[in-house]
């Protein structure tokens, strides 16, 4: 996705975890602190009735370019997955946002759950959410 904002602007909007209740429509509440190696609580949902709570571990931050943390359900290789957020600059101006989530281990091919099946339409909300805010004056 193109956002008409600077990776700096994106960046301080993804890293004020304290404020994402206030915009973000899927990625509900993180709390911790976003430093690499060190844990978050997270909530995402896009209604009360669906809402998921799990911890995750924050495996790399590198300021304005990208983030990322990895959770695990289970025993190692039963459900593990990987949430990244990376930030190119363009050379005609905006960033390009690159956001997703990889998932891998022996249940995923089982897997029903519309918490994960539906994950891809939270990020797109979620996108466009950040691009509004990002793009606001």
């Amino acid at each position: 996705m193109e956002i008409h904002a600077t990776p700096e602007r994106i960046w301080s909007i993804l890293t004020s975890n304290e404020s994402y209740h206030e915009w973000n429509p899927f990625i509900r509440e993180l709390r911790g602190t976003l430093e690499a190696g060190r844990r978050l609580h997270v909530t995402v949902g896009q209604d009360e009735s669906d809402l998921l709570q799990f911890d995750v571990r924050i495996t790399k931050r590198k300021a304005a370019q990208e983030l990322r943390w990895s959770s695990r359900y289970g025993l190692p290789l039963l459900i593990d997955t990987e949430h990244y957020f990376e930030l190119e600059e363009q050379a005609v101006g905006g960033t390009r946002l690159i956001h997703g989530e990889n998932f891998w281990g022996f249940l995923i091919p089982r897997m029903v759950r519309p918490g994960i099946i539906d994950a891809a339409a939270g990020f797109n909300v979620m996108n466009r959410a950040l691009k509004a805010k990002a793009e606001a004056r």
